[in-house]
């Protein structure tokens, strides 16, 4: 296809196998029209001579093989100052198995600060540096092994072929059912730790979701949103952000999802601060009810509650004990008790049952009254723990292995909305990069 040469990466079942998983599940959603491409690229070239590319790709259609007219289908986030940009914005393609659809991929590099997905929308393409380009078939990412695909850039408009590493890799995966339903999440972190000799950390808050799929060289994870970076900052509180449950976890409330704290650096290299482990189950479970009250160490005055739901951790790492009932130096949490009867976790046990009634003998014409039982008690809401204790991985071999840090879940909320138009416009705030 145009001298574009592509190889397939690895994976843990044949190319036959996999089409039949592919299809059978696109049946099984009924949205064989849609699916989530998620791009990635490797060795690209710097275009600025002080500094890496700032890449960004761009996913144009055409209506048939052969056609020169391509319609611009959409665009990722700018991945700022690297060679190996991992894009956190999908693209959103109609997909019909049965005719072909021609796709090609430019990599550009901005020169164009761009934080939102409007501001993407807004840059003139014939202004940005082009770096390369591939076409491929939608049908071919999807009836590859782990519906991956990694294609080989050209420069086509300087006639010359870009390095063998220089290459941008397509994932596939249906958007799962017709759950349009949004999540809304906030957080923020305590007591995470200086990766900087001369200053705090720049935190900022990755989460990615384990692909369905895989491989068989282990778990693939994709990211699905990113908050902004809060500078010098070792308790940051970010700005809720919101994504589409499909997006989020392809509807799947079980699916593993990884919440990361990195540490911002203007250089691209930015260093992993700690991660834990988790699932939209069990966040809607933590953050229902009102929001977490952040405040500072000398204001903490809020009372502990009397029993502590135990520490959630990594996957991997046994849930510990909650220490000793008391709030943490730089963070206060609203007690359980303090949340009004009508905002209750769902969660908790119910305050009263049939039992309440049974407590009390009624008085009848054919016997004496009995002695009223003492009054069965509401049963207390179980605290809801909102912390995970944020784990160093293993695989980060400059740093000990150990605590880094606690993540606080702020609020999550599900609600219904994102219209069609608005998932294939990209328009959520959670797909910003």
């Amino acid at each position: 296809m145009g001298g574009v040469s592509s190889r397939h990466s690895e994976g843990g079942l044949d190319q036959a196998n996999w089409t039949a998983v592919s299809q059978q599940l696109m049946a099984q959603t009924g949205l064989a029209q849609r699916v989530e491409l998620r791009l990635a690229a490797h060795g690209l070239p710097k275009k600025d001579k002080l500094s890496k590319s700032d890449p960004m790709a761009v996913v144009f259609q055409s209506s048939a093989t052969g056609q020169t007219t391509w319609k611009e289908t959409g665009r990722t986030d700018v991945v700022a100052n690297t060679a190996d940009p991992q894009f956190v914005r999908p693209i959103l393609c109609g997909y019909n198995a049965t005719s072909p659809q021609p796709m090609r991929v430019v990599v550009y590099d901005v020169d164009k600060a761009c934080k939102t997905a409007k501001q993407t929308q807004g840059l003139n393409l014939s202004s940005q540096d082009y770096i390369g380009e591939a076409e491929f078939m939608l049908s071919d990412v999807m009836a590859s092994p782990g519906c991956q695909l990694e294609l080989q850039l050209t420069d086509v408009e300087g006639g010359r072929a870009l390095p063998s590493t220089c290459t941008v890799v397509l994932k596939g995966e249906p958007m799962a059912g017709n759950d349009n339903r949004v999540v809304r999440m906030a957080f923020a972190a305590t007591g995470v730790p200086k990766r900087d000799t001369l200053s705090q950390s720049d935190p900022f808050l990755l989460v990615l979701k384990l692909r369905a799929d895989g491989s068989a060289a282990g778990e693939d994870w994709v990211p699905v949103f990113k908050t902004e970076a809060r500078m010098n900052n070792p308790d940051p509180v970010w700005q809720p952000i919101e994504v589409d449950i499909r997006q989020l976890c392809s509807a799947d409330v079980q699916r593993p999802l990884k919440l990361q704290v990195w540490d911002y650096q203007s250089s691209g290299k930015h260093q992993l601060i700690g991660e834990c482990r988790t699932t939209l189950a069990e966040l809607e479970i933590m953050g229902t009810g009102p929001n977490v009250a952040v405040k500072p160490a000398a204001t903490a005055t809020a009372p502990a509650p009397a029993a502590a739901a135990p520490v959630a951790t990594a996957v991997g790492a046994p849930a510990t004990p909650a220490p000793a009932p008391a709030t943490p130096a730089a963070v206060a949490v609203e007690p359980a008790a303090a949340v009004a009867p009508a905002e209750a976790v769902r969660t908790a046990p119910a305050a009263a049952t049939n039992g309440a009634a049974a407590a009390t003998s009624v008085a009848t014409p054919d016997a004496p009254a009995a002695a009223t039982a003492a009054p069965v008690p509401a049963a207390a809401a179980a605290p809801v723990n909102r912390r995970f204790e944020l784990i160093i991985p293993a695989t980060d071999k400059n740093i000990a292995v150990g605590k880094c840090g606690t993540l606080l879940v702020r609020q999550v909320q599900v609600r219904p909305g994102a219209t069609p138009q608005d998932l294939m416009a990209g328009c959520l705030q959670g797909c910003l990069g």
